[in-house]
Order: structure tokens, then C-alpha cells, then sequence
């Protein structure tokens, strides 16, 4: 690996523009930041085992999105954000660096060391992105796509805790961690994974995500087709067994009308009620009841159906 131990000339503020042609594939710009991100990675996380996998995590995320960030205005910033998400997950189980046990904070004046290992990671990536990438806020928040005032507070806040400790100026403390970070660089850079295995794993991670993103989309064709078929299946309310009508024979009394649309009848061990079909073809047997019907035969002449039995 080349000497990365400074991304840039600090006293430019911002990120330099790149070629166009030297980043408009993967494979340049690998060749142009990998160095780059794997010491931000390192002086972020501060530890060896997470920085690997940070470093080649990210990397393997910028090879599936490659396209998006062809035109990013951050890129580098994006993928540095990219392996800043899987170390903040592994290293988040574990406690501060430096506790003071008597009082539950952290102890006071702490060394320079002490003191950036005992701040938040993504207070560490802020100051590495200023004091070593030497990138603006308004250049960092483009890459970690989250809003200027965000990283502003981050760093400002890192650099107060820094100038607690050391007890000097804010000021001084930014020197400070400049040099202190220019220093460190040249001892902690990772070598970055290999190009070809960072690709083969793009490629194949970009295989399952498009499979899964397959069989979730049957899975939720059939289910909703499922759901269709049942409640097409779904049980309509369906009328009584179509019976013969109504009508005056030995087994049965004139019907007569009950007012509503239906029709009583009478025989010697009950009474029922009739309806007729839509179209007037079809009777139906709507209630019976098991009264005895013989001394209603009287009345039947009169007899509206009023909901008595």
C-alpha cells in the first residue's frame, strides 16, 4: 500500500475534485481511495478486527451501488458512512474505554489517546473527516447524507470534550488532533482487501438480494392471490330450499297473505310462512312454526301476519 497518511493537503477545507475518468469505474476508484477509507476506518473505530471487516463491508457495498454513486456528490464519504454503520454495530456491546468506577463518568483529564477513544464513534469520524480528510461539514454531510447542523454538533462537541481533558482552547485542541491523527495514520493503515474478492462478494450478495427480493414478490403475488380466492370463496348468505307453493289441498288451508310480502299456510300440525323468488317462479319455505293449527281455521280469513304465533 502506498503512504496515505494524509488523504490531502488539510489546509484545503474541502475534498479535492478527482478526474472524472479516473473514478468512473469501480475498479479506479479503488485504486484511488481504498487507502483512504481503510485509515478513516481505522482512526475511527480504533480497532483492528473491526476496521477489516468495516473496510471490506463497505468497499463490497460501494461495488453493488456503484451506479448511484457515480454521480454521488460524497463518495467516498458514502462508503466511509458504509462500514461507520457496521463497526458502530460491533463495537456497540461494548463499554467505554475509560470509566471512573467511584463517580460512574468518565475520568477527567485523560490523555489525547484516552480521551478520543472514550468519545462516541461517530464524534471520532467527525474529527477524522475534518482534521484528517480535512473535509468541510457541508462535504461530510453530503457523504453521510444527513443534514450539515448534524456534523457541525458531532464535532463541536468532540472538540469540547477533547478541550476538557487537555485543558486547552478549542482552538489548540483542533491542531492538536491534526497532528495527532496525521501521526497515528502512517501506523494504522489497513491494507485493503483484494479488488478481485471484494467484487466476486458484490456480485454475489447482489444475486441473493435480487432472489429474495424474487421470492418475496411471489410470496405476496400468491398471498394476495389467496386472499382473492377466499374471499371470492366467501359464503353468500343463500335463502331457503326451494319448496312447492302454498296452495288449498287436503294437506293444507288456503294460504293467505301475512302483509309483508310473504304468504301463511295452514295445516293440521302447524303453520308456515311463504316467500316467493325475485322473478315469482320459486316458493320458499321462510319459517315454520309448530303450533297447532286447527283452531286458528276459523280465522284464517282474517289472519295477517303480525310476528304473533
Amino acid at each position: 500500500m502506498g503512504d496515505s497518511s494524509v488523504a490531502f493537503d488539510i489546509s484545503l477545507g474541502e475534498a479535492p475534485q478527482v478526474e472524472a475518468s479516473t473514478n468512473r469505474t469501480f475498479n479506479g476508484f479503488y485504486e484511488a481511495e481504498a487507502d483512504v477509507i481503510g485509515t478513516a476506518l481505522a482512526l475511527s473505530c480504533d480497532d483492528v478486527d473491526v476496521t477489516d471487516w468495516a473496510l471490506l463491508v463497505s468497499l463490497v457495498s460501494a461495488s453493488q451501488r456503484w451506479r448511484h454513486l457515480l454521480n454521488h456528490p460524497n463518495p467516498v464519504g458514502w462508503v466511509l458512512t458504509a462500514g461507520l454503520g457496521w463497526a458502530d454495530d460491533a463495537l456497540r456491546d461494548r463499554p467505554p474505554s475509560v470509566v471512573n468506577t467511584a463517580t460512574g463518568g468518565y475520568t477527567r483529564g485523560l490523555a489525547l489517546a484516552d480521551a478520543l477513544a472514550a468519545l462516541p464513534l461517530t464524534q471520532r469520524a467527525s474529527l477524522v473527516t475534518a482534521h484528517f480528510l480535512g473535509w468541510s461539514d457541508d462535504y461530510t454531510a453530503a457523504g453521510f447524507e444527513v443534514a450539515t447542523e448534524t456534523i457541525t454538533t458531532r464535532r463541536t462537541r468532540a472538540v469540547t470534550f477533547l478541550g476538557h481533558h487537555l485543558r486547552v482552547p478549542a482552538a489548540e485542541v483542533e491542531a492538536v488532533v491534526t497532528a495527532y491523527l496525521i501521526e497515528r495514520a502512517a501506523a494504522c493503515s489497513p491494507a485493503p482487501p483484494d479488488a478481485l474478492d471484494v467484487r466476486r462478494r458484490g456480485r454475489l450478495r447482489t444475486i441473493r438480494n435480487r432472489a429474495a427480493a424474487a421470492v418475496l414478490a411471489v410470496g405476496l403475488i400468491v398471498a394476495g392471490s389467496a386472499a382473492l380466492q377466499v374471499e371470492s370463496a366467501a359464503p353468500v348468505a343463500v335463502g331457503p330450499d326451494p319448496v312447492s307453493g302454498p296452495s288449498a289441498s287436503g294437506a293444507w288451508f288456503a294460504p293467505v297473505s301475512d302483509g309483508k310480502g310473504g304468504y301463511v299456510a295452514l295445516n293440521t300440525s302447524g303453520a308456515a310462512r311463504f316467500i316467493r323468488s325475485s322473478d315469482g317462479v320459486e316458493w320458499f319455505e321462510a319459517a315454520t312454526w309448530n303450533s297447532r293449527a286447527v283452531d286458528l281455521r276459523g280465522r284464517l280469513g282474517n289472519f295477517v301476519r303480525s310476528g304473533d304465533r
